[in-house]
């Protein structure tokens, strides 16, 4: 028997790719009626690989909704994370910068994970690509960064504080193991970690009455979190894979990136008025000296 070899993946560039596409398609010599053998084998720590058999205008039908899905997601993600950049370079409020760098990491995980990084980052970045799991905990790290210096911008709770800075920490430490080859127990840190920073939100979201902002950040966390879930399951085919489950980490993030620069906006929105406000009680405090002094 003679049997043709063909390798693919998201470390292989475009250039080497026999079928030009983002996902990994093989080109199948099957004539109708006849029967083949065909061994596939999968090397992957995420125990996902959905299967289909098509010609090129089936897998491009199907692949139609994803790809203008991920062009909402790009284009939303372009903007949200320069209004982000520009918010820090306004207001140098370091919060804003976390918030920016979340947006570009979680940004860059979608592209491996959608398969888009192979088609743009240069052949010398693609190793980078292998490890896609370290880019998003990164992402995370920051997420816990922004929420302790957006707190601390507006109420000293040293012991939440604490819990966020600590996430951030062992979620780094982790990052470390999934380097030194322990990836299910960085899988199991990173799980344990955001629960509790998950709790954490929902706790800070019902004391603090009064801080809307805040509030509707945590609550915003908290919904994009339980949306998470379902996501996390699939991965570790708890639940089945369907298109819509594999693209709710996109959907959540989305929500995410929304929700909290709706947040800052309206945060910078009142700096401005406060800002404003100081200024004419300044203004009329001068108006008032200079009626003492004549």
């Amino acid at each position: 028997s003679h049997y043709l070899g063909e390798e693919t993946g998201r470390s292989v560039p475009f250039s080497k790719r026999n079928i030009k596409n983002r996902s990994f398609l093989f080109a199948l010599q099957v004539t109708a009626g006849e029967t083949k053998e065909i061994y596939l084998r999968v090397e992957n720590h995420i125990c996902i690989f959905p299967l289909y058999i098509g010609d090129m205008k089936s897998i491009d039908e199907k692949q139609y909704p994803e790809d203008t899905l991920y062009g909402i997601f790009y284009g939303i993600s372009f903007i949200i994370a320069f209004y982000a950049l520009f918010l820090f370079i306004a207001a140098r409020e370091l919060y804003y910068f976390y918030f920016f760098l979340q947006v570009i990491f979680f940004s860059l995980y979608v592209l491996i994970y959608t398969g888009e990084a192979s088609q743009i980052f240069p052949a010398f970045t693609l190793p980078v690509i292998d490890y896609g799991t370290v880019i998003m905990s990164i992402g995370v790290i920051f997420v816990y960064l922004f929420f302790n210096a957006v707190l601390n911008s507006k109420k000293k709770m040293p012991v939440a504080s604490g819990v966020f800075l600590v996430s951030a920490f062992i979620t780094a430490i982790a990052v470390v193991l999934y380097f030194a080859g322990f990836r299910p127990v960085a899988t199991e840190i990173n799980m344990v970690i955001s629960t509790i920073v998950f709790l954490t939100a929902i706790i800070l979201y019902f004391y603090l009455k009064r801080e809307k902002i805040i509030r509707l950040i945590f609550i915003g966390f908290a919904i994009g979190f339980v949306i998470l879930i379902f996501w996390i399951l699939m991965l570790q085919n708890l639940i089945l894979y369907t298109p819509f489950v594999d693209n709710l980490f996109m959907v959540q993030d989305m929500w995410w990136m929304i929700i909290f620069s709706v947040a800052l906006g309206l945060n910078i929105n009142n700096y401005i008025k406060e800002k404003y406000k100081a200024q004419k009680e300044s203004l009329a405090y001068l108006e008032q000296n200079e009626k003492l002094i004549l």
